[in-house]
């Protein structure tokens, strides 16, 4: 049988464009980052997530005043280089990436991570 690598669930709030983006790459890419949002910063929790789309996003004329929550599988392995910040209570954490995460950077295939779908939307009033 074969053995199976160990994965974290990480989520990641975008507006419109990033979306259609992410959806013309077939799902499985994240874009290279938007010029405004120069650093990728996937959250642990699906609430935070939720929250950033909902109070950042949907109210963001560059997000097309709309959110959404993308959910995505990446290795242990990989992802345990990277430091966690919390940005307010324990469920405010991220993962930094930072500016030099080269496959995300550019928006390639990743073997280490899964296609990111769609979980959650919330839209803007």
């Amino acid at each position: 049988m074969p053995q199976t690598e160990a994965t974290v669930t990480l989520f990641r709030p975008v507006g419109q464009q990033e979306l259609d983006l992410i959806r013309e790459s077939g799902g499985g890419r994240f874009p290279p980052r938007l010029s405004w949002q120069p650093i990728f910063y996937p959250v642990l929790f699906e609430e935070y997530a939720v929250q950033i789309a909902r109070d950042w996003n949907a109210k963001d004329s560059n997000s097309g005043h709309v959110g959404y929550v993308l959910r995505f599988q990446v290795r242990q392995d990989y992802i345990s280089r990277f430091e966690i910040h919390t940005v307010g209570s324990r469920e405010h954490a991220e993962l930094d990436c930072g500016r030099g995460v080269g496959a995300v950077q550019r928006g390639h295939r990743r073997p280490h991570r899964g296609g990111p779908r769609v979980s959650i939307a919330a839209r803007g009033l």
